[in-house]
């Protein structure tokens, strides 16, 4: 192995990332060129190549190998993150002074919703989350959101992979033809409402972000107790919402 490898506790993966990058810089190589430039041998070799393709990290032409599109595509997405992250912190941070509420922004990772932003309300109220969080497709606003702007193909896959569904409260949606019906509602409707269905007493609403290309990037929520939304008129909350969201939206290219 190469004298500029980084050798951690998990040498399999050191290898790949060693043969990825060897692959970054050459474009193309062969397989006695890798073998004899990281000095791996062939037995493993062959092995960290098989893996690679099978995930489609790097592909094969004729007897060469080169990266996969697969990274490009997984660049893509944490360039897009990243970018998005830093572009909706402020934004966020201006819905939670304008209504006292907390504020997230999640993705669609995979085939999970996550938490990628959180701006904690001002007062002292707990909210149970954090960035980083996966989240339940069925009970909350933001991940209904996500799942409703989706492609309907996807969002099959998703739906029928968490099934049954959890009951985390007497109001959670629990069967796929009521979520169906939902999410058919979050489409008319333009936003999604998690009514004390992912924890009681609290209530959330989620609205879209969406890219130039009208396509699902996000969404954004606001998240309180019930308590919290009685000086807060409906309409006049969504409308915050929903130019937060416009303004994250038009950062995005």
């Amino acid at each position: 192995m190469s004298a500029s490898a980084v050798e951690t506790a998990v040498p399999a993966l050191d290898k790949s990332v060693l043969i990825l990058d060897y692959l970054g810089a050459q474009g193309f190589a062969s397989f006695s060129q890798i073998a004899a430039a990281l000095h791996l041998p062939k037995s493993t070799l062959s092995r960290q190549l098989d893996s690679l393709l099978q995930h489609g990290l790097i592909r094969r032409q004729g007897e060469s190998y080169a990266l996969g599109l697969r990274l490009y595509q997984l660049g893509q997405c944490a360039y897009a993150h990243y970018d998005l992250k830093e572009a909706a912190a402020p934004f966020l941070a201006k819905l939670r002074d304008s209504t006292g509420l907390t504020c997230h922004l999640g993705i669609l990772e995979g085939m999970q919703p996550v938490y990628l932003v959180k701006v904690e309300s001002p007062y002292t109220v707990i909210v149970r989350s954090y960035v980083g969080k996966r989240l339940p497709i069925h009970s909350t606003a933001l991940g209904k959101v996500l799942l409703a702007y989706s492609d309907p193909d996807l969002c099959e896959r998703i739906i029928e992979a968490r099934l049954p569904f959890e009951r985390f409260t007497e109001h959670t949606l629990t069967d796929k033809a009521s979520l169906y019906a939902e999410l058919s509602k979050v489409r008319m409707q333009g936003f999604a409402c998690d009514a004390e269905e992912d924890n009681e007493g609290v209530v959330c609403y989620a609205v879209p972000v969406l890219s130039v290309q009208q396509h699902i990037a996000a969404a954004i929520s606001v998240t309180g107790v019930k308590a919290q939304y009685k000086d807060l008129p409906f309409l006049d909350l969504l409308d915050k919402l929903q130019q937060c969201a416009l303004r994250i939206s038009a950062t995005l290219k």
